[in-house]
């Protein structure tokens, strides 16, 4: 950019001491009708060169806003990837989290089957045990029931004797 600047105000410079020599050759006619064409010729080309000088000066100029538009927008795009790496990160802490839960809920489980499977072994022992007793009692009861008419019978038969 300093560089066409300096470009610019040379051209522009030049340009000024080509138009003064023609200023000053004004008194010789033929030698300034030649000069004049020359000077004339290198002014066009000096403007030529300065447009040209002007026209680079605006492309650098819009390459420079454009590299400074790319770079806002990286910046933008990475301040999003940052909250979105953010996010990830708060997601994975928390699926870990119910990952922890969900193994104790398993191990609880677990142990949940045992404690039922041990409680059941107690409950098919106890109802064994309990029909076991039934049948003792129901056995026992005959028994009694069975003494009690043999004991009535003996009762009737010695009151029918006497």
């Amino acid at each position: 950019k300093h560089r066409l600047s300096e470009e610019v105000e040379g051209l522009q410079s030049k340009q000024e001491d080509l138009k003064r020599c023609y200023d000053s050759s004004i008194s010789r006619e033929h030698d300034a009708e030649i000069r004049s064409k020359e000077l004339r010729v290198s002014l066009v080309a000096s403007r030529r060169d300065l447009e040209t000088a002007r026209v680079k000066l605006d492309v650098e100029r819009g390459e420079k806003e454009s590299a400074e538009q790319h770079a806002a927008e990286a910046e933008e795009q990475r301040c999003h990837l940052i909250k979105k790496l953010d996010r990830c990160k708060e997601d994975k802490r928390s699926l870990q989290q119910k990952l922890e839960e969900l193994h104790e809920v398993r191990k609880n489980q677990q142990r949940l089957k045992i404690e039922n499977s041990n409680l059941q072994e107690q409950l098919d022992t106890l109802t064994t045990e309990l029909n076991s007793a039934k049948e003792r009692a129901v056995s026992g009861e005959l028994q009694s029931h069975n003494d009690f008419v043999h004991k009535e019978r003996q009762d009737l038969a010695d009151r029918l004797s006497t």
